[in-house]
């Protein structure tokens, strides 16, 4: 696969040569990966920028969209939670209090809840996907990477960018966006998006709609400028979400009724309505204070999420095994960040790092035939997070346009853990299904980055990196009862190479990566209950390139392609799922050698490839179309190598008409244009392999107004 990257580099400065004296130069972009302001190639790490102008053109509305832009990058959905997985490293499950492996950030505010990472992206900047561990400057749950979400800055001049939009499946959506200042060095913005959709998919037993959704997010900015060295930046947010993600047998597993699933690849047949609320708060507030020699950052945050969830585990018309859950997350955080100024020699940066986070399911419950004689088990439990960190990095000349990067984070972490279950048995009897529980774990790891780049020229960077991440361990909060689950590390070798070719018109921005990645967190669902447990150990290498060209003044293309090794290389007791022949059902579970298997959600093979073109219509406006594909490779669900997710390819198109004075505009959009059918979840489980959909061919058009 690497060769075929290289073609594609080879053939796209082939194309570009023959357009030479008529290409455009390409835009410089600024990302602040290192937690400053710099331009994107002289970053000595890999690192995949989106910018808000491509996210208009190519028609990302949404952060589960991002893989179709980014290689390398895999989501996939857990009831109501993104599970992000980049180069093979991930979190599998979905469960409260557990963290993810790529962390997200929204405006240097790190997301801790896993179901809180999906929302409209109506008023970003740019997104940047930090490719490998960052655990010197993100922290203790970076281990995959990170995403950064930069959203849009107020303005004093005042703006208004809106758009409505109707499409198939009776979807609406709309997204607003207004800027400008309230006083004088005091300005503030609103965002708000909604969509809505009936759902691809109908609920055989009830006859309602599944597979839809309907999701709302409002966000502010307050930006005060009390003087030239001091910002004030206040941020509110609220996202409100409500799914009917439908699970259903996969296309390999019998249920409990003992016939083959026969609905529809969007239909399910349960006895219960799945249902999936999730509502969030993130509040923040950040001073930046130039001192002259350094500037000092205080970031404070507020974060809570609340959820409910109603399923079927057993995913079939019988009331076996359902589940009905009420959790909620709340998280306090603080950081505090001295960095030196942007004309220093040496680029140095120390802080410390505090959160404080509460995980609570009031309760989980099961109900259903069963647990006969019991109606229901109920589990109420909480765990409490308190994690305190410091960091520092810093880049030293060392030669002429040689560099080296030194840097090191300490963390501690300490896990409380108290819960109590019974079960309920009519008329009156409650039994307990464990001891009461209070207890405590503390995990402390120490991670670090060295690194060493070198500029051939202005337009051509190498570096060459090794850098250790951790994720924390964690206690299992819908089996609390279990063992807590141990730290995962991982540490990361990368030689990276970036280039602005032929004035500045090409761009070719490539690595090759070696992991070693041990005590791997995986979920596995053990009787009616997901369990995270730790896996051993994997091996994961790879290569990886982003490449964009302006071939004309008015097309431009780009292309991005991964190839992926990922393995495990030690796991003594993997969890083999052997489907039980008829008349039974589900799967018997038994321990097994999981070396040589293939990791979870980690294709060997990821690209996409866009192709934007404009056309002036002098009177009447311009036009901008935008083609892209994504391909994937395929994919297991499963450490046994056995619930596998074909290969996929996504067409997704979008034709823009802006009308005279740039002001209205109309755009013509479909995604999965060839209606792709692939999966957004595969579970293996002991009573049957449940699987949910991914969105089919959706299609519509929007109206903006911009002034």
């Amino acid at each position: 696969m690497s060769e075929k990257y290289g073609i594609a580099a080879g053939l796209i400065v082939a194309i570009f040569g023959t357009q030479a004296t008529h290409a455009q130069e390409l835009e410089e972009i600024t990302v602040t990966a290192q937690k400053r302001s710099e331009n994107l190639q002289d970053v000595p790490i890999s690192v995949s920028a989106v910018t808000g102008s491509m996210l208009t053109t190519q028609g990302i509305t949404t952060t589960e969209d991002l893989s179709s832009v980014v290689p390398g990058l895999t989501m996939a959905r857990e009831t109501s939670a993104v599970l992000i997985y980049l180069r093979g490293v991930g979190t599998q499950g979905g469960t409260l209090g557990e963290d993810a492996s790529v962390a997200t950030f929204v405006d240097g505010v790190y997301i801790s809840a896993v179901t809180g990472t999906q929302f409209g992206l109506s008023n970003v900047d740019r997104i940047e996907v930090l490719k490998g561990p960052q655990g010197t400057l993100y922290g203790r749950n970076a281990t995959g990477g990170a995403i950064n979400i930069i959203t849009k800055t107020p303005s004093e001049t005042p703006s208004i960018d809106a758009q409505i939009g109707y499409g198939n499946l009776s979807s609406r959506e709309g997204q607003f966006y207004v800027t400008g200042g309230i006083t004088h060095h005091l300005a503030a913005d609103l965002s708000v998006y909604y969509a809505q959709d009936d759902g691809f998919g109908r609920n055989v037993f009830t006859g309602e709609d599944v597979n839809g959704r309907k999701d709302f997010d409002v966000r502010s900015k307050i930006l005060w400028t009390p003087g030239e060295n001091t910002k004030v930046t206040l941020g509110l947010s609220y996202t409100y979400s409500n799914e009917t993600t439908g699970l259903r047998p996969s296309y390999n597993s019998v249920p409990i009724t003992g016939q083959p699933y026969h609905g529809g690849f969007w239909d399910t047949d349960t006895d219960v309505q799945p249902r999936y609320f999730t509502k969030q708060d993130v509040h923040y507030l950040r001073i930046d204070q130039d001192l002259s020699w350094a500037t000092l950052t205080n970031i404070s945050a507020w974060q809570k999420a609340k959820q409910y969830q109603n399923g079927d585990l057993d995913a079939s018309p019988i009331p076996l095994i359902n589940f009905q859950l009420f959790s909620t997350d709340e998280t306090v955080t603080e950081e505090l960040q001295l960095q030196s100024p942007s004309n220093s020699t040496v680029k140095w940066i120390v802080g410390g790092y505090f959160l404080h986070g509460f995980s609570e399911y009031n309760p989980f419950q099961l109900y259903g035939l069963g647990l006969a004689p019991a109606t229901h088990e109920a589990i109420y439990d909480d765990q409490i997070t308190k994690s305190i960190s410091a960091y520092g990095q810093m880049s030293i000349p060392i030669a002429m346009a040689t560099n080296l990067t030194l840097g090191g984070r300490y963390t501690h972490d300490v896990r409380d853990l108290t819960a109590y279950g019974f079960l309920n048995i009519p008329p009156a009897l409650t039994v307990p299904v464990f001891a009461p529980i209070d207890t405590s774990k503390t995990f402390a790891k120490p991670t670090w980055r060295l690194g060493i780049d070198h500029h051939f020229t202005d337009e051509v960077m190498a570096y060459l990196t090794y850098n250790r991440g951790f994720k924390s361990g964690v206690y299992n909060l819908s089996v609390p009862n279990a063992p807590p689950v141990n730290p995962e590390v991982i540490d990361a070798y990368e030689i990276g190479i970036k280039t602005d070719l032929l004035d500045h018109r090409v761009r070719i921005n490539s690595s090759a990566f070696d992991y070693q990645y041990k005590g791997i967190q995986l979920s596995q669902l053990i009787g009616n209950s997901e369990i995270t447990l730790n896996a051993a150990a994997a091996k994961i290498y790879g290569v990886d390139v982003d490449i964009a060209a302006g071939v004309t003044d008015k097309f431009t293309i780009g292309f991005g392609g991964e190839w992926l090794h990922a393995r495990y290389s030690n796991f003594p007791n993997a969890p083999i799922y052997t489907p039980i022949a008829p008349p039974g059902f589900g799967n018997s579970i038994s321990p097994g050698n999981g070396a040589g298997n293939t990791m979870l959600l980690a294709p060997a093979e990821t690209a996409n490839i866009s192709a934007d073109y404009r056309w002036p219509l002098n009177e009447a406006g311009s036009l901008n179309y935008n083609l892209t594909y994504a391909y994937n490779s395929g994919f297991y669900w499963g450490s046994d190598d056995t619930a596998r997710q074909p290969h996929f390819g996504l067409v997704n198109s979008q034709l823009k008409w802006t009308f005279p004075g740039q002001t209205y505009d109309v755009i013509f959009w479909g995604k999965n244009l060839f209606n792709q059918q692939y999966y957004a979840q595969i579970n293996e489980g002991a009573l049957v392999n449940s699987s949910a959909p991914a969105a089919g061919r959706t299609f519509g058009v929007r109206f903006g107004v911009k002034f």
